[in-house]
């Protein structure tokens, strides 16, 4: 059996969309360790904000991830969910 691990980073701001602070996925990471707890494997995907295109200032202090990145290289949220599960799929894994 496999195990996965993610990390998830966050952009969060205040949309008008949302008539409110909204909090967006933006990275996904993952690990896939196998029963030894040695790494196996790795994904990563950035995704292009939606509902607010604008990264805060913590964000990118933190993450290091900038706007140009996303816009780059970034892809929509079912895109890379769709990645990731057939990056899981095929696998025993939790």
């Amino acid at each position: 059996m496999n195990l996965i691990l993610l990390d998830l980073e966050w952009n969060g701001d205040y949309s008008r969309k949302a008539h409110g602070y909204f909090n967006e996925i933006i990275e996904i990471g993952a690990v896939k360790l196998n029963d030894a707890l040695e790494t196996i494997d790795r994904f990563h995907v950035v995704m292009k904000p939606v509902v607010s295109r604008r990264l805060t200032g913590i964000v990118k202090e933190l993450t290091s991830i900038t706007k140009e990145e996303l816009d780059t290289d970034g892809i929509t949220f079912n895109e890379a969910v769709a990645l990731l599960r057939e990056w899981i799929d095929g696998e025993s894994a939790v």
